[in-house]
């Protein structure tokens, strides 16, 4: 498409279609949800295991296997001609990742581009389990069953993927349209499901997903109407035989400023610090330093989504930068010019607080706190940058507000308790709006020691239960429970 604790038997009806009643009335209103793996007919659960999460640089998605050697498919957007160049790059996949299995441990691979077609929003990648190294054995994988799109429709299928980068959970429809190679079906499907397989009765993969409803006119008296559209299983095939297409970067090819600005991504997944500008190898950091000066200096923009595009390589820093030496991340890399990103988040923070007031909250908290030498020092700045910002802005508690200052372990705002305006979020009017900003703070506060494990629980599951509480927040507080051993 393209963001961490057992529970009673009802609560399961949260995460699945628990009503099928035709009336209108509030009570019986039919909505979006997924179901648990487990529940699958055995075809489906056999197939999911060839299934698994994969994440790149700031993004989660979905792919399925379809080797046992190592070849995964998924979508373009999700390990295509912006995310990966042809040299490979790292990916990190997990297997397993559902209820009912201890937690996996999430692996690095690298995956090398085999065949890429933008049209299709494919992309079928080897998997290697370093530069160089063997290639990946799967546990699993998929058949793939050479279907045209117009011959699918009426076909009942079923998808398997990571909802938002959660737990693997199952849907199913019906296909009811085609367009060319694409297809319509009447299954369900968030941002994370991108690269799901769709998969007929038998368990063969018959297509692929890679974008769920758009429109705001889905919703009607009884319910929603639920759709996700792909790409028809024989087209795929087709294309697996092609080169790779033009668009494919490559790390080692000579570019612009431009270019590796908008495109850091694809040197960023491949843990290339540099890139070639006009034949001299220049930090990706320094471009994107010099890219986001110039969105800075702009005076006017003539809409708040023209000034978020115009910030971009300002935001992308943000998944480059870490300077904490016990962050332990795979691929640090610190600016020699710490204090001019310092000067920049804070720029960022200031345009939008005067364009319309809006408080771009991770500017002033995470953003600093990965410039410093340690994670410790990091919670420091972090609390004192975000604390002037607030201050700065006049901002009153709020539970996004609450989430930021319980993650740098600021108990208190004004004459409120943190930990108590979380616990008691039903007294807020609307607080099921925001469901993982509640739940978000409660971890941050456990991980700080400012809440037991007892309570934090307790909260988690008071959010679980609550039909005021939206379902992407039910699928992240599920991924806590389950991380955490409850579940």
């Amino acid at each position: 498409m393209v963001i961490r604790i057992g529970l009673p038997f009802a609560a399961l009806c949260l995460l699945s279609a628990c009503s099928s009643s035709s009336s209108p009335s509030a009570s019986s209103v039919v909505l979006p949800s997924f179901a648990d793996v487990r529940s699958a007919p055995p075809a489906i659960q056999a197939a999911a295991a060839a299934v698994v999460r994969i994440g790149t640089a700031g993004e989660v998605a979905t792919g399925s296997f379809i080797s046992a050697s190592g070849l995964l498919l998924t979508n373009n957007h999700v390990l295509g001609v912006d995310i990966c160049p042809v040299e490979g790059c790292y990916a990190t996949l997990t297997f397993g990742f559902q209820r009912g299995v201890s937690v996996p441990t999430p692996q690095t691979v690298f995956v090398v581009p085999v065949a890429v077609d933008v049209g299709l929003d494919m992309a079928l990648v080897q998997a290697y389990t370093s530069p160089g190294g063997p290639a990946l054995t799967t546990p699993g994988f998929l058949t793939l069953a050479s279907r045209g799109a117009s011959s699918l429709i009426g076909t009942h299928v079923h998808v398997v993927g990571h909802p938002e980068g959660h737990l693997k959970k199952w849907t199913q429809g019906e296909v009811v349209d085609s367009d060319g190679t694409w297809i319509t079906f009447s299954a369900y499907a968030l941002p994370g499901n991108s690269g799901s397989p769709v998969l007929d009765d038998q368990g063969n993969m018959v297509g692929i997903l890679h974008r769920g409803p758009t429109a705001q006119d889905l919703v009607n008296a009884e319910g929603v109407s639920e759709y996700s559209i792909g790409t028809a299983s024989a087209a795929l095939l087709a294309a697996m035989g092609a080169p790779l297409p033009e668009e494919m970067r490559s790390v080692g090819t000579s570019t612009t400023s431009d270019d590796v600005a908008q495109h850091q991504a694809v040197y960023l997944n491949a843990r290339t610090s540099s890139a070639t500008v006009g034949g001299v190898p220049t930090a990706v950091l320094t471009t994107l330093g010099t890219a986001c000066d110039a969105a800075l200096a702009q005076t006017s923009f003539d809409s708040p989504d023209d000034m978020t595009a115009a910030f971009a390589p300002c935001y992308a820093s943000e998944l480059w930068i870490e300077c904490r030496s016990d962050a332990g991340s795979a691929f640090p890399t610190c600016p020699s010019d710490a204090d001019a990103w310092a000067a920049r988040y804070q720029s960022m923070f200031n345009r939008w607080l005067a364009l319309n007031g809006e408080l771009d909250l991770s500017s002033v908290s995470f953003a600093p706190a990965t410039l410093q030498a340690s994670r410790a020092a990091g919670l420091l700045v972090g609390a004192t940058t975000l604390m002037a910002g607030l201050q700065q802005a006049g901002a009153p508690l709020d539970f996004q507000v609450a989430n930021y200052l319980a993650a740098f372990n600021v108990l208190s705002y004004g004459s409120q308790a943190i930990v108590k305006y979380d616990q008691g979020y039903a007294s807020t009017p609307d607080y099921g709006l925001f469901g993982t900003n509640i739940a978000s703070a409660a971890v941050w506060l456990f991980d700080n020691m400012a809440l037991n494990r007892d309570d934090t629980i307790a909260l988690l599951q008071s959010l679980w239960n609550d039909g005021n509480v939206d379902l992407g927040a039910k699928l992240y507080i599920e991924d806590v429970l389950y991380q955490s051993g409850v579940l």
